[in-house]
């Protein structure tokens, strides 16, 4: 005979799983001897306690709430006290990410400037230049018509 008392769970479990049948409800002696109101209350704890043994005679559907209430406590209690941690740390993620758009805009329209600043630099110099030899020209040019006739102005 094997050692595990419910062949349909695997020894590892055996810990977490307490079965208790549940033993047939039957109708108290006394029954018809109780007072009304009293007899209510009995027939409706033997319905609950008849409708408890069709459902899981063995206890296995017991055991399944037992096992499943106290997951969604686990859970739940999980939940309840790391879900203000990982808030507080989706929103720090929130506001750095916000932060480093901002600085990604400024840094961009900083750079952006770059490109119309240089080409007003090259041009201020080219023209500068432009104008610099176009008076150089012109001296150039007074300086030949003052050789070539050298009293123009006399």
């Amino acid at each position: 005979m094997s050692s595990n008392p419910n062949p349909k769970l695997p020894t590892k479990w055996q810990r977490f799983v307490q079965l208790h049948p549940v033993a047939r409800p039957t109708v108290a002696g006394d029954f018809f001897r109780l007072s009304a109101w009293k007899r209510s209350l009995a027939a409706i704890a033997y319905c609950l306690r008849r409708l408890e043994y069709w459902l899981s005679p063995r206890g296995y559907l017991r055991e399944w709430v037992r096992l499943n209430t106290l997951a969604a406590v686990l859970v739940g209690t999980l939940i309840l006290l790391s879900g203000p941690i990982i808030t507080a740390i989706l929103v720090s993620i929130l506001d750095w990410a916000n932060l480093s758009v901002l600085i990604l805009v400024k840094v961009m329209s900083v750079v952006a400037l770059f490109p119309p600043l240089l080409l007003a630099t090259i041009s201020g110099i080219f023209l500068w230049r432009l104008a610099r030899q176009r008076r150089e020209k012109v001296r150039h040019q007074q300086h030949q018509q003052q050789q070539q006739n050298p009293n123009y102005y006399e």
